[in-house]
């Protein structure tokens, strides 16, 4: 409640200002208040670009408000909307793991496995192929069951690409999620942690971790 009050007291004084609006979005999408977070990352969308001297991230106004706005359908139960904005990501952006593996997760859930292998086939021989499609391929194995391939998987990718940090997030949320491990959990959050000391994802999980053990 503290960081949305100084989030909408900036944007009374700069209302255009993205960097504010993309914060409460993100809030917004933590405590699952979806349909005031859609409202925020479409807002941002609609911004006339500007210029700046603060050293805003670009993405911020691109395929991050995007990935982040199909977060916030799929919360509100709109998948077709959802599926459009990571389409858009993956033809724009096809840098952004996030957007791949949300796609996959999208079509899993939905029983519509031959639209994540035909992701995995347009993938092959990009350049950002080799950094990507380890993590589709773990989330397939999950998909299967084989929880100890998927994690491989993971570990191995990591180890050739350490400074991926949305593969680390992947497997901190295996380890927590699926496998129980929080102990390896939270060796690679604070490993994330390491690298990036202000990672917000990072932060919040493992802020949750410690949490549920009382700390």
């Amino acid at each position: 409640e503290e960081a949305l009050g100084h989030c909408r007291q900036g944007q009374k004084l700069f209302p255009q200002a993205a960097d504010l609006l993309f914060e409460e979005g993100i809030l917004l999408l933590a405590r699952e208040a979806f349909q005031d977070a859609r409202k925020t990352f479409e807002k941002i969308l609609a911004l006339t670009p500007q210029k700046n001297y603060v050293g805003i991230d670009a993405n911020m106004t691109g395929f991050r408000t995007r990935h982040n706005l199909a977060l916030a359908y799929r919360g509100l139960g709109l998948p077709d909307q959802a599926e459009e904005q990571w389409l858009l990501i993956v033809e724009q952006s096809p840098h952004f793991g996030p957007g791949w593996l949300a796609l996959v997760e999208l079509y899993l859930d939905q029983k519509r496995p031959s639209h994540a292998d035909q992701l995995l086939k347009r993938l092959q021989g990009k350049p950002d192929g080799d950094a990507i499609l380890p993590a589709l391929q773990a989330r397939l194995s999950l998909a299967r069951r084989d929880l100890a391939s998927a994690r491989g998987i993971l570990e191995e990718a990591i180890v050739r690409s350490p400074k991926a940090l949305w593969l680390r997030l992947f497997l901190a949320d295996l380890l927590l999620r699926v496998a129980k491990d929080e102990e390896a959990a939270e060796r690679h959050l604070r490993g994330i942690l390491d690298l990036v000391p202000n990672e917000p994802q990072a932060r919040l999980r493992l802020a949750q971790l410690l949490a549920g053990r009382g700390k």
